[in-house]
C-alpha cells in the first residue's frame, strides 16, 4: 500500500461537488477526480467526485485497467448516489482502498461521462496529459487465480512468482517464501519452481495484455505499480527481469531461477521466457518511443495484435505514442469521425512518413473491416487461425530489393484525396498471373519439389521455372549482388520457415515464378509502382469513376527476374494507377 500514495491532504481538488455526473467547466480543460473513502474490505464503496483544471497541477493516481464483463455490475456511492459500474472497476477500488486514509484516483468510467459524447472526445484528447501528468499509474491485473490451485495457494504461487521476477531483475526481495538463500537452487525440484511458474502464467495471461488503451495507460506515467490481488510490483522490476532474461549470460548468478521459464510440464504449466519477454519488452520499448524517432508504422504494427471493443480504438488507443510528425492529419478528437474516414486518412499520413510505398506492404489477403478500401491497412486483428500478415519478415525484405528503381521519385499524396476512398498511385504493369500453383500455408517443405515437379509437367518453360523454384526456396535473390549485405539473407530457415509461410507460389503469363498473397487470384496483374522495393499484385474492377479505371490493391509479391529493376527500366510505359 505504501506505493499508493495518499494525495488527498496534498491535492487542492475542490471537495464534494453536488452532483458527481454534471458537466465538465470546460472539457477540453477541466477533468473529474475520484476521492475513494476510507473503509475495511467488507464495507461498502463510498466515493466523492470533484472537478480541477489539470492546469492546476493536482495529485493523483490514474487507474488502468480492463473493463471486463459489462454484464456483471457492482454498486458504488459517489457523492451520495448509487451509481452501477463494472465488476473488474469495483475490485479496482476496493483493492486501492485504505482502511484510514483518502485516495485520490482518475478512473475512466467514472471520471468521464460515458453518455456525453462531446465530453468524451475532448476527455480522450487529454489522456496523454492525465496519464502522462499522475503521480502513479496503477495497473490492476485483477485477482489471483491459478489453475489447479486453492486462493491460499495461488497467492502463495504468486508472492513466489514475484519474488523470482525481482531476484532476476536485481531488486531487493522476500527470502521466507520456502526458498533458501539468496538466489534459490534447483526451484522446480522442490515443486516451488512449478507453482510459481503457473502463477506467472496466469498474470500473463491477464486480459490487461491484450488490450489496447493499457499500452499508452502504462508508457505516459513516470511511474506504474502492477497490482495483482493483495500484491503490488513496480512496472520498472518487470521491465528489468525481461531485459535480463534475453541476456541471461550477463547476470550468470540469476540464471538457477530461469527454470521457472521453461516450457510445460505435466502438473503444473511453467512460463515460457517468449511470452513473457515479448509482452513486456514491447512496452518497455515503446516507453521510449517519444524519446526516438521510430517510425509510426511500425508504432502500429508493434500494438496491431491487441484488442479493443470498438475498431477505432486502435489507433486512438495508441495515438499519445505515434510520431506526430509525419502524422498530422490524426488527432484523438478523431473518435467521432467514421471509421473508413479515420483509417483513409491514416493511410496516407504512413504513405507520407517513409516517402514510400512500405506502409502496403506484408498483407496477405486478411481483411476484417467490411467497407474499408483495399488499399488501407486495416488495423482490426483477426484472431490467431485467421491471421496471415507478416510485416516484419516483409520489412526486412523490403530493405533488400529496389523493384522500382528505375522509376520517377515516389512522390506522397500532398493531401487526402475529395474521395477518401480512392488512391491514385503510378507505376509500370509488367505482368499478369497466369496460374497458381501451391499454397505454401498447407505444404510441408519436403513435398514442395514433387508437388512442383507435378505441376509442372507440360509446362512451357519448365526448366527455366525450375531454375527459379530453386532461388526461391534456397533464399538466393541477391546472391553476387553487391546491394545484399545481409549475411542472414542468402538461404537458411530464416527465408524458408517465414517468407514461405502464409504464401502461393504463382506462374506469370510471361514465364516468371512468384510468391504472392493466399488471396491472389489468375488474372491479377503485376505492377511495378513508384516508391516501391517490392512488385504489387493490383485486380481490375469493371466498376469506373469519372472514366478513372479502377483496381483493387492485393498485396505485394516476390517476383522472379523483376526485384532489383530489371523491368522498371525496360522501356514501359508510367502509367497513373488508381486504387479503391
Amino acid at each position: 500500500m505504501a506505493t499508493i500514495q495518499k494525495y488527498a491532504e496534498r491535492s487542492n481538488v475542490q471537495s464534494n461537488p453536488t452532483d458527481w455526473s454534471a458537466k465538465l467547466p470546460n472539457p477540453k480543460t477541466h477533468i473529474r477526480l475520484l476521492t475513494i473513502l476510507p473503509g475495511r474490505q467488507t464495507e461498502e464503496l463510498r466515493c466523492t467526485c470533484s472537478t480541477i483544471r489539470l492546469d492546476d497541477r493536482p495529485k493523483y493516481n490514474a487507474l488502468s485497467y480492463v473493463w471486463g464483463n459489462r454484464e456483471v455490475k457492482a454498486q458504488v456511492t459517489v457523492n451520495g448516489a448509487q451509481v452501477t459500474i463494472n465488476k473488474s472497476l469495483a475490485g479496482a477500488l476496493r483493492r486501492i482502498r485504505h482502511e484510514r486514509e483518502p485516495i485520490v484516483i482518475w478512473a475512466d468510467a467514472l471520471c468521464i461521462n460515458q453518455d456525453d459524447e462531446d465530453e468524451k472526445k475532448y476527455q480522450i484528447d487529454l489522456m496523454h496529459r492525465i496519464y502522462g501528468e499522475c503521480e502513479n499509474c496503477l495497473v490492476w491485473m485483477g485477482d489471483i487465480v491459478v489453475k489447479g490451485d486453492s486462493s491460499v495457494a495461488a497467492e502463495l504461487a504468486a508472492r513466489a512468482a514475484l519474488n523470482a521476477v525481482r531476484i532476476i531483475a536485481g531488486q531487493p526481495h522476500d527470502e521466507d517464501l520456502g526458498w533458501p538463500g539468496q538466489y534459490p537452487i534447483a526451484t522446480s525440484v522442490a515443486g516451488n519452481g512449478l507453482t510459481a511458474g503457473a502463477a506467472l502464467q496466469s498474470m500473463m495471461d491477464c486480459e490487461w495484455w491484450q488490450r489496447i488503451w493499457t499500452v499508452q495507460e502504462v508508457c505516459l506515467p513516470p511511474k506504474a505499480t502492477v497490482l495483482w490481488g493483495p500484491l503490488e510490483i513496480s512496472f520498472q522490476t518487470i521491465m528489468d527481469a525481461a531485459s535480463y532474461m534475453v541476456q541471461p549470460d550477463e547476470h550468470p548468478q540469476r540464471n538457477n531461477i530461469f527454470d521457472l521459464f521453461q516450457e510445460g510440464t505435466a502438473i503444473y504449466p511453467r512460463l515460457h521466457t517468449s511470452l513473457y519477454t515479448i509482452l513486456v519488452l514491447s512496452i518497455a520499448h515503446a516507453r521510449l518511443w517519444n524519446q526516438s524517432r521510430t517510425d509510426s508504422l511500425y508504432r502500429i504494427w508493434r500494438f496491431r495484435d491487441r484488442r479493443s471493443t470498438y475498431p477505432k480504438d486502435k489507433l486512438l488507443g495508441i495515438s499519445a505514442l505515434l510520431n506526430k510528425t509525419y502524422l498530422p492529419d490524426i488527432e484523438p478528437s478523431d473518435y467521432v469521425l467514421d471509421i473508413v474516414v479515420l483509417f483513409s486518412r491514416l493511410m496516407v499520413s504512413l504513405l507520407r512518413s517513409p516517402d514510400s510505398l512500405k506502409p502496403l506492404i506484408g498483407w496477405r489477403g486478411e481483411r476484417e473491416m467490411a467497407g474499408l478500401p483495399t488499399w488501407v491497412l486495416d488495423l482490426a486483428h483477426p484472431e490467431d487461425s485467421k491471421c496471415t500478415s507478416d510485416f516484419w519478415t516483409h520489412d526486412i525484405a523490403w530493405r533488400q530489393f529496389h523493384a522500382s528503381s528505375s522509376l520517377p521519385r515516389f512522390k506522397p499524396p500532398a493531401k487526402q484525396a475529395e474521395d477518401l476512398t480512392l488512391l491514385t498511385l503510378s507505376g509500370i504493369r509488367v505482368d499478369k498471373v497466369a496460374t497458381t500453383l501451391i499454397d505454401l500455408r498447407h505444404t510441408r517443405e519436403s513435398h514442395w519439389r514433387r508437388r512442383f515437379e507435378d505441376v509442372l509437367k507440360g509446362q512451357a518453360g519448365k526448366d527455366d521455372i525450375m531454375y527459379q523454384y530453386n532461388i526461391f526456396i534456397e533464399g538466393k535473390f541477391g546472391e553476387n549482388r553487391e546491394r545484399v549485405t545481409d549475411e542472414s539473407w542468402h538461404g537458411g530457415p530464416w527465408w524458408e520457415d517465414r517468407m514461405l509461410s502464409y504464401q502461393v507460389l504463382f506462374i506469370t503469363e510471361g514465364n516468371r515464378l512468384g510468391l504472392g498473397p493466399p488471396n491472389l487470384k489468375p488474372g491479377d496483374n503485376v505492377w511495378i509502382l513508384s516508391g516501391g522495393n517490392h512488385p504489387f499484385l493490383l485486380r481490375t474492377v469493371k466498376e469506373r469513376r469519372e472514366n478513372t479505371n479502377l483496381w483493387e490493391f492485393v498485396g505485394d509479391c516476390f517476383v522472379y527476374g523483376i526485384m532489383y529493376g530489371e523491368a522498371s527500366s525496360g522501356g514501359f510505359q508510367l502509367s497513373p494507377v488508381t486504387l479503391c
